[in-house]
């Protein structure tokens, strides 16, 4: 589930699906709502109205999958976040991504990176928290027969709070993996991952995985991307291995019609518990309806599960939360590049450990704008 229920933002457009052009994007979204719970906590909840403003400037040249060219992807997105009853400090959160790389006819190289400034409240901390999130992958490819090509791949990943008594956490990984291409419409990737954990005020963890990710497009209007792994996981208290999975589903059911399943399985590292990870459960769907020319009918729905484990040092997590949340909205669309959405969002988490949980209730509207 996305822990960022306190504000509606624009999601970072990097993604070649569907998209040829190059060339800039530019566009706002601006937002208004009543948000019950704007810390996530169960204990002494404030409301606030939340209004958020978030220009969008994204560029975007060459194809990342075409033979004989580079490619270059880079999108920003700043949030001002605005409390009309002060109730929490007001704010800036910045988001950038940048991707680049460059293909020949059997080699391909490729870097992916994304920098958050981010400030919102997690369900793991249960307040509003500023930190600094930060991504890198850089890939090199192989392809000397056409459908086989071969990858190594290195990664990084941490997270830093601005508070000292919330745990950083920063993780290293290197790939090998093979890349099959069936036939235009499926791929299947096979690939093996080392790598360390490290989290403040605890040893280090080490991370092997082994799995398998398909893509498919069986027909114009179905797309799966699912993949799932062994992950075997080490610490100071012992080793555990558990599955990985992280999966989607797009379906154009009819025309006017569309659906979407996504879920996920994976385990995190707590912030605020020290020596204890956490096991992340998720899944959700959403429909949209369109009705007419301009009117669209929208529902989102999700469930998560979130439980905590001692790896470092003695005693019993014990902590285990249950959340799901149902977004009911409908959009109106003056033009293809202007729209104005009205929503409600309810969601609830039930915790084990006292202090810890929440209601929520926001209602709001959101206005789009591409120019």
């Amino acid at each position: 589930m996305n822990t960022r229920v306190s504000q509606e933002t624009a999601e970072i457009p990097l993604d070649d699906s569907g998209k040829s052009r190059s060339g800039w994007e530019l566009g706002v979204t601006l937002s208004a709502a009543y948000d019950s719970n704007i810390s996530l906590t169960r204990k002494d909840p404030k409301s606030d109205v939340v209004v958020t403003a978030t220009p969008l400037m994204a560029y975007r040249k060459g194809q990342r999958e075409e033979v004989g060219s580079g490619f270059v992807r880079f999108a920003y997105k700043p949030t001002a976040v605005v409390y009309l009853e002060g109730n929490a400090d007001q704010r800036v959160d910045h988001e950038v991504n940048l991707g680049l790389g460059w293909n020949r006819q059997t080699t391909r190289i490729s870097y992916d990176g994304s920098i958050r400034r981010l400030g919102e409240a997690t369900a793991d901390v249960g307040r509003q928290i500023d930190r600094t999130e930060l991504e890198n992958t850089i890939r090199v490819g192989w392809n000397p027969h056409g459908k086989m090509t071969y990858e190594i791949a290195a990664g990084q990943a941490s997270t830093s709070y601005d508070e000292s008594d919330l745990l950083d956490s920063r993780q290293y990984y290197g790939e090998l993996a093979m890349r099959y291409a069936y036939s235009p419409k499926t791929e299947i990737t096979f690939a093996y991952r080392v790598g360390k954990f490290e989290v403040d005020q605890a040893s280090d963890q080490h991370v092997q995985r082994l799995g398998a990710t398909l893509d498919w497009a069986p027909r114009e209007k179905i797309h799966v991307q699912w993949s799932a792994a062994a992950e075997h996981r080490s610490f100071s208290n012992g080793y555990s291995t558990a599955p990985v999975l992280e999966g989607r589903i797009e379906w154009a059911v009819k025309d006017g019609t569309t659906l979407s399943v996504s879920a996920y399985k994976r385990e995190l590292a707590s912030a605020y518990f020290a020596g204890q990870n956490y096991r992340l459960t998720g899944a959700s769907i959403g429909i949209s309806q369109r009705l007419g020319s301009k009117w669209t009918a929208k529902l989102d729905a999700g469930a998560e599960r979130s439980v905590y484990k001692q790896v470092e040092g003695a005693g019993s997590a014990g902590r285990r939360d249950e959340s799901w949340f149902l977004r009911p909205a409908v959009e109106y669309r003056f033009t293809d590049s202007f729209g104005l959405e009205a929503f409600y969002r309810i969601a609830d988490s039930s915790s084990t450990k006292d202090g810890f949980g929440y209601e929520q209730n926001v209602v709001g509207v959101r206005l789009d704008y591409e120019f």
